[in-house]
């Protein structure tokens, strides 16, 4: 056996992220650091582990093998670690969040940061990925709660529904934007098929925005011309003029203020959805854990939540 446990950590950072960079920003280690120990798991194990892909590191059939016995593994530890913590308080322990780049930067960042002035101790590692992927890993037991958009109850399993809650914790708003010279910009009552006259820029197909908007009465039927991995993206080929982009309106709020976007007036606009809390009802959470589902579940646009 491997004597090493910081290259098994790594390796499993690397596997959850999908990405060095970003593991190596969990863990706070370099990067060049990281490949480093991949390479040396890879050849004290005899095989290879990753792909490196254009959409990140992706396990070999080897190395999804080894992932399971590994999160397993660490599952185990970090649950010893969390009964350590509970022991001792809130001096220390380890808070596992899984959110979108859109449910942390306009909902969670400003509660982490509140949590973390309070408790300075313990560990917050992230895990920023769309709505699917935060759904598996809560699933998995790979995080202790997420953060994710609506809708969520395609990409839940009839045992996943019962045993998972949701908190309605934020209100947000589907709109559609352009450039100042498109000619959507000054007309009035769009319709989705006004729309689909123009290149039309949207985040990828499985994403909970896409499954939305297609619940939507008038663009049931819209397509993408140009399908981009983050709505900051959206934001940039929308201001360059590569056609009309559909965004959630906090990304939009800025380039809107400052003239360089303009909000496409819609004859129908998308009813109104939510950021949901996601955690599951018969997890054993640490303190940690337990002490921010509290401050999520209470400082709601919606009210006090109890359980």
């Amino acid at each position: 056996m491997i004597d090493k446990i910081a290259l098994y950590r790594s390796f499993l950072e690397v596997a959850r992220c999908s990405s060095i960079s970003l593991a190596s920003k969990t863990l706070y280690k370099t990067q060049p650091a990281i490949s480093t120990e991949i390479m040396s798991l890879e050849k004290a194990l005899g095989v290879k582990l990753f792909l490196r892909t254009n959409r990140g590191m992706v396990l070999t059939p080897e190395g999804k093998v080894l992932y399971e016995h590994v999160k397993g593994a660490f599952s185990l530890i970090e649950a010893g670690e969390g009964a350590m913590s509970d022991i001792t308080g809130m001096q220390k322990g380890l808070l596992r969040i899984g959110a979108s780049d859109m449910t942390l930067r306009f909902y969670l960042l400003d509660h982490i940061i509140s949590y973390r002035n309070k408790y300075p101790g313990i560990k917050i590692a992230i895990t920023n990925n769309p709505t699917p992927q935060t759904l598996a890993a809560l699933h998995n037991g790979t995080i202790d709660f997420g953060v994710v958009s609506e809708p969520i109850s395609e990409y839940l399993s009839a045992s996943d529904s019962n045993d998972i809650e949701t908190v309605p914790v934020r209100q947000i708003r589907d709109i559609f934007v352009c450039s100042p010279d498109c000619p959507l910009a000054s007309a009035s009552s769009v319709s989705g098929a006004d729309i689909s006259n123009y290149p039309v820029i949207m985040l990828e197909s499985q994403t909970s925005t896409r499954r939305y908007l297609r619940t939507q009465s008038g663009f049931e039927n819209l397509e993408a011309d140009i399908e981009l991995a983050t709505s900051g993206l959206l934001i940039e080929f929308a201001r360059r003029g590569m056609g009309v982009a559909s965004v959630v309106e906090d990304f939009a709020l800025d380039a809107i203020a400052s003239g360089e976007l303009c909000r496409i007036d819609l004859a129908e606009p998308p009813k109104p959805r939510n950021f949901l809390l996601v955690y599951r009802k018969k997890m054993t959470r640490t303190s940690a854990a337990k002490m921010m589902l509290t401050q999520l579940r209470e400082e709601t646009e919606y009210g006090s939540k109890q359980d």
